[in-house]
């Protein structure tokens, strides 16, 4: 193989992550504030609402079970994102640490919410 074809191949693959969020993110490639505040913020709060409006209407436990497991994956999902990609930023890098700790901080918060609510959920 070529050393033409071999560069091409990995540009594609390049390309191919940068369109894909859920791989391009992990990997550090994206900019922080699309991934903290699109992804990060409005979408964790939109699933947590969710979460919070089916425990008002007393929905099943199995539905509200799975989407506390999906909260859990997601926010897993955030934490790497944002923690790889906080050094992508325009100004002074102190948004990137913030972001970091924010971050950490939701999780720790959204860790115990799941766990307080499993506990409610079995018994």
């Amino acid at each position: 193989m070529s050393c033409s074809a071999i560069l091409y191949i990995s540009m594609n693959k390049a390309v191919a992550i940068m369109r894909n969020p859920i791989l391009a993110y992990p990997a550090g490639e994206g900019p922080l504030w699309k991934v903290f505040w699109l992804y990060g913020v409005i979408t964790s709060n939109i699933l947590l609402a969710v979460i919070l409006f089916l425990l008002w209407r007393d929905a099943a436990a199995d539905l509200i079970s799975l989407l506390l497991i999906l909260l859990l994956l997601y926010t897993s999902w955030i934490v790497v994102s944002v923690w790889n990609c906080s050094n992508n930023v325009r100004v002074e890098n102190y948004y990137g640490v913030l972001a970091r700790w924010l971050t950490v901080a939701w999780a720790a918060n959204t860790i115990l919410f799941v766990a307080f609510l499993s506990v409610d959920l079995l018994f």
